[in-house]
């Protein structure tokens, strides 16, 4: 792989593409996107739907980061969160 590439990629999980800060709802990516890291910016309690199942009502804390491929988030009451796009 070339440095280019690499730097590319880099980018990319480094934010990029963009994300939704939120508090407490449920959100969805952009169209042709997924959400590929959630940063948990207040203590939160957090639903994720996506490719690693069992994220379901769980208590997160601030500073908190969960990578993988989520179509969608739910943020009890109180929490928050930026949600990042990746492709």
């Amino acid at each position: 792989m070339s440095i280019p590439k690499l730097t590319e990629l880099s980018n990319i999980s480094l934010g990029n593409l963009g994300g939704k800060y939120s508090g407490a709802a449920t959100i969805t990516p952009a169209t042709g996107f997924i959400f590929q890291a959630i940063q948990i910016l207040a203590d939160s309690t957090i639903t994720l739907v996506g490719d690693i199942t069992g994220i379901t009502t769980i208590p997160m804390l601030a500073g908190t980061v969960v990578y993988g491929r989520y179509t969608s988030c739910t943020i009890a009451a109180g929490g928050s969160i930026i949600a990042y796009y990746g492709v």
